[in-house]
């Protein structure tokens, strides 16, 4: 019931032109895509549009687009070719939609075998359901798939397969690198981050062959000196994750969540050290918040099962989330306009 009801409030606009929130880094991917079709698939030399000086090193005369490895690329090729008769921007949106749907299941079996099925249940139902989250697992954009196969490591790695932990990991970290951050709670078998960060290595060099291809990124670490004042704080505590993702409601169970999360420790700590980090990054785009929902849905299960215990609780926490995805879809409503 979950997943359909996920997979059918993803539909909402799904066949928008590439004209929403944070249009143009949605052009920029899905125009590799694009010339995947037009000049055949050559995953060594990605292809956008964009011509200009991108990288600060002088124009980009052949339009390479060198950033994250274009595996979610191949994932929206093989969906166009599947649906001739779509256009490109729907078979880019229905290729996130999915992923995210995936990455409930594997959210749910993670935080089942953590906690208890009820507690994954409330988790995979937070993460479907969350408007911020809606919006951004139906955009054309890398990360919600890079969240896919971090979600799929770590589950592998709770059931000790280290080769599917590795497999999945080295696809996270190509799709967006900053997964990275959230593969922290395999750190204690420090081996495995070798294997999994040796493609990526090897993708960082290739990529240093075609400079003007690379766009400025250093910006995106503490380009604005933002990192720490009071506008950090306020943007990313209280505009983003308190107002837009929780709908400000939803800050009562997942206070409660943080309270009762040891079994989560270090995934916290990971998405807290991606938001420090990358604090420019992430004030200046919300979409860099992509990755911290999987966490976030946790932290509010854990601490709505943990109220559900009393009727006073049962009342506050159906309240509570309520008023959170009211509030939520009041606040992300105009970005599909």
């Amino acid at each position: 019931i979950l997943l359909v009801l996920g997979f059918w409030v993803r539909l909402y606009k799904i066949d928008n032109p590439i004209a929403d929130w944070h249009s143009w880094r949605q052009a920029d991917t899905s125009a590799v895509t694009r010339n995947f079709f037009k000049s055949g698939i050559n995953v060594l030399y990605p292809q956008g549009d964009d011509l200009s000086d991108v990288s600060g090193n002088g124009a980009n005369t052949e339009g390479y687009r060198f950033v994250e490895f274009p595996i979610f690329n191949l994932f929206h090729y093989s969906m166009a070719k599947l649906l001739p008769q779509k256009t490109l921007e729907y078979s880019g949106r229905l290729t996130t939609a999915l992923a995210s749907l995936v990455s409930a299941v594997l959210l749910f079996a993670i935080v089942s075998k953590k906690t208890n099925g009820w507690t994954g249940l409330v988790a995979a139902g937070t993460f479907l359901l969350l408007p911020y989250n809606i919006f951004y697992s139906r955009v054309i954009l890398p990360d919600p798939l890079a969240v896919t196969f971090v979600l799929a490591a770590l589950l592998a790695f709770e059931y000790k397969n280290r080769l599917l932990t590795i497999l999945f990991g080295i696809l996270a970290v190509l799709a967006k690198p900053t997964a990275v951050f959230f593969l922290l709670p395999i750190i204690f078998e420090f081996w495995l981050f070798i294997p999994i960060l040796a493609p990526f290595v090897a993708w960082r060099w290739w990529e240093s062959q075609f400079p003007t291809g690379i766009p400025a990124n250093t910006w995106l670490l503490n380009g604005n000196g933002i990192r720490f004042k009071g506008a950090f704080f306020r943007w990313i505590f209280g505009e983003r994750i308190v107002s837009i993702i929780l709908g400000k409601w939803g800050l009562i169970p997942f206070g409660m969540g943080i309270l009762n999360s040891q079994k989560f420790g270090l995934w916290t700590i990971g998405a807290l050290l991606y938001l420090f980090i990358f604090a420019t990054g992430n004030v200046q785009h919300d979409y860099y918040q992509i990755p911290i929902i999987p966490i976030v849905s946790i932290l509010v299960a854990i601490g709505a099962v943990h109220m559900w215990q009393t009727w006073r609780g049962k009342a506050l926490v159906v309240v509570s989330l309520l008023l959170a995805m009211a509030l939520s879809w009041y606040e992300v409503r105009g970005w599909y306009q």
